[in-house]
């Protein structure tokens, strides 16, 4: 209902960002922020939460301002045809970096920023695709504590892992 909640151990639910029904891309102050269609979300060790949605990147820092990171339209400017989504996003603790999936109907790609939401070297790197059949769809992404990456190719039923960030193109 485009909105970031919490839920304790306790079952508590409250919610940290957003307004319950309200679909949009406005950022500042926590509640007053509106969310569009948001797909995942990931934290930092410094508590700040990033989430993606159809806009971008939006990170939920802990002076309870939402600001857009990574507006999609400009973050997936490298792509032809920039049509897609963000389907899945954590944090390289190693690093600092924020590791994304970009989905866009053809290949999925591994887009890493930093955590102001510029692109970070490697920007870019390409899946092996469903046009070889290693990966169908990477609904997730998880990074290890060592860097290591963990990709859940939703489609074929399995989970990839790489070295890293620098090693997507190597999944076995």
């Amino acid at each position: 209902n485009y909105t970031v909640r919490k839920i304790t151990p306790t079952g508590t639910v409250s919610t940290l960002a957003g307004q319950a029904g309200v679909c949009g891309s406005a950022d500042g102050t926590a509640l007053l922020a509106t969310f569009n269609y948001p797909s995942d979300i990931a934290i930092d060790a410094a508590g700040v939460l990033y989430v993606t949605d159809s806009v971008g990147i939006r990170r939920l820092g802990t002076d309870g301002q939402v600001t857009t990171l990574a507006p999609l339209s400009t973050a997936m400017a490298a792509f032809k045809n920039y049509q897609g989504w963000l389907s899945s996003i954590d944090v390289d603790r190693t690093t600092g970096n924020l590791v994304t999936v970009f989905c866009d109907g053809l290949a999925d790609h591994i887009v890493i920023f930093d955590a102001t939401g510029q692109a970070a070297l490697p920007a870019y790197l390409q899946l092996p695709g469903s046009l070889d059949g290693l990966i169908e769809y990477a609904s997730r992404v998880a990074v290890g504590p060592d860097g290591a990456l963990y990709l859940a190719d939703h489609k074929g039923g399995r989970v990839l892992v790489t070295a890293g960030a620098s090693e997507a193109n190597a999944c076995v």
